[in-house]
């Protein structure tokens, strides 16, 4: 499973000053074809955090990893999420599940989740509107800020203000 992060309204976030910030810190270790990466992506409101780290493992000569690992040019993905720190009355998180299924909260099966949103600010989302979202984002390019525009557009009302993780699953 791997799930691709968008910041939503970031930069404008930014020029208000406000005290909300994404985190993100990327490992990737300098040797061979075989490529692990650890991933964290981040959203800290005040001294609340919510931490999603994604690892990831590669490689980019079929022979080395069907020798390695017995198979061939795929990739193995886990998706944890460290909500240790979390603070329900400063971040929000809802995720739609693949069963059609809205969850609100921190305690999120990433494995099956299809999409995660993270908010400073709580909203009436409903699991109808998130699954229009993910089907649009899923045949949205991926470039340019085009899953953003949809999670703006579509799930916002065209807030310009709103900052938002977003996480879709591929």
């Amino acid at each position: 499973m791997a799930l691709q992060s968008y910041s939503v309204n970031y930069e404008k976030s930014k020029e208000a000053g406000s005290d909300i910030c994404f985190l993100y810190d990327s490992k990737i270790p300098p040797h061979g074809s075989i490529r692990e990466e650890w991933t964290t992506h981040g959203l800290q409101h005040g001294s609340a955090k919510i931490l999603f780290v994604e690892y990831r493992m590669e490689d980019d000569d079929i022979d080395g990893v069907w020798e390695a690992y017995g198979m061939k040019r795929e990739s193995r993905y886990s998706f944890t999420v460290n909500a240790e720190e979390a603070d329900p009355e400063k971040l929000f998180v809802y995720t739609l599940y693949k069963d059609g299924s809205l969850g609100v909260g921190f305690d999120i099966d990433t494995k099956n989740a299809r999409v995660i949103l993270t908010f400073p600010r709580p909203h009436t989302i409903t699991a109808q509107q998130l699954l229009t979202v993910a089907e649009k984002a899923e045949n949205a390019p991926r470039f340019l800020g085009e899953v953003e525009k949809i999670v703006i557009d579509d799930l916002l009302q065209g807030a310009e203000d709103e900052i938002c993780l977003a996480f879709f699953n591929r």
